[in-house]
């Protein structure tokens, strides 16, 4: 019982990850890095939890807000309005941000917009399902755990993600645009605001009638942040990759590389149809896990994440080394380029 009470709350946080994980379809990340920043987002929890008592000498919210969250009693408009959009907003913002800033944002994996998504998201789940313990621990004791877990996955988990979006699209924008270093700042200040009114509807009895309308706002503008994201990424296929590759053999399927490039090559090719190099049997692998990589150039394995080097192709039949620009046979057991 004692490991459902505490793995409970983590699945709501986990199925939404896998969720938003699975909206990156042309450079997926790295799942280590992923699950590192939901952790770091868990983490994040507690100094949001240390900053807010520290915010109860300005609002003496505690009892109030307990009250209002296991019993449904209301709260004063003013004590809503500051512990909302002063308090609560803005620190669970910053330190969700954070939770991305110190990792994500400076790995390798970090190359496309939609990342900036894609790590917030990560973040924010990883807050909530931490803030997720933290309230059916509390409401076991009134006996409304259950509902509660289940109010906070349809509602605050994804709500999470969805006010995470707006500074995630920033610190992906930052990869188009890194001029304007204006707009991460002021990207955190809209998501503490919008995260500030989702609260304040709430917990202020007279303002839920906006909770639906504001809602179906945040809905859209996510969903738009990852059309954006999508639409701006460099692994976008074109319409030209796309007829090529209905035209080809999936990568790996022919066994057959480019001893230049590593691009996998069709069936009866005898030259690269990208650079010209020497198609022979060949594999291209990482070399830390022997996953099988698309080209020389991935920069990452999209497997364990580990960083590639430019690995060359290796002889299908022997395991030899392919690294010779000109050849036409594997210099280990002779396997020549296919018949043209």
């Amino acid at each position: 019982m004692i490991v459902l009470a505490l793995l409970g709350p983590l699945v709501p946080g986990l199925l939404w990850l896998w969720f938003f994980y699975t909206r990156d379809r042309y450079q997926p990340e790295p799942k280590k890095v992923v699950l590192l920043t939901f952790v770091l987002g868990g983490v994040s929890a507690g100094p949001a939890v240390l900053l807010e008592l520290a915010a109860e000498g300005l609002f003496p919210f505690q009892e109030q807000l307990a009250q209002a969250v296991l019993f449904g009693r209301g709260l004063p408009l003013g004590t809503t309005a500051g512990l909302c959009f002063l308090v609560i907003g803005p620190i669970e913002e910053l330190c969700k941000w954070s939770a991305v800033a110190v990792y994500a944002a400076r790995h390798e994996a970090f190359d496309e917009p939609l990342d900036g998504i894609v790590y917030s998201s990560a973040a924010a789940l990883g807050f909530a399902s931490v803030e997720n313990m933290l309230y059916i621990g509390g409401a076991g004791h009134a006996g409304t755990g259950a509902l509660l877990l289940l109010l906070r996955g349809l509602l605050a988990v994804p709500g999470h993600v969805m006010f995470a979006a707006f500074w995630g699209y920033a610190l992906g924008a930052r990869r188009l645009e890194p001029r304007r270093p204006w707009r991460l700042p002021a990207m955190l200040g809209v998501a503490a605001l919008v995260h500030g009114a989702w609260d304040f509807t709430l917990l202020y009895e007279d303002a839920r009638i906006l909770f639906l309308p504001l809602s179906v706002g945040l809905v859209w503008a996510t969903a738009r942040f990852v059309q954006w994201g999508r639409r701006a990424s460099p692994f976008r296929p074109s319409l030209v990759a796309a007829a090529a590759a209905a035209a080809n053999p999936a990568p790996g399927t022919t066994g057959l590389r480019c001893v230049r490039c590593g691009r996998t090559a069709a069936a009866g090719d005898r030259h690269c149809t990208r650079c010209g190099g020497a198609v022979l049997p060949a594999h291209l692998d990482c070399p830390a896990c022997a996953a099988p990589l698309v080209e020389r150039s991935d920069r990452f394995c999209r497997k364990c994440g580990a960083t590639l080097a430019g690995p060359a192709p290796r002889c299908a039949r022997c395991g030899t080394e392919l690294a010779d620009l000109e050849l036409t046979a594997c210099p280990g057991c002779g396997g020549a380029t296919p018949p043209g």
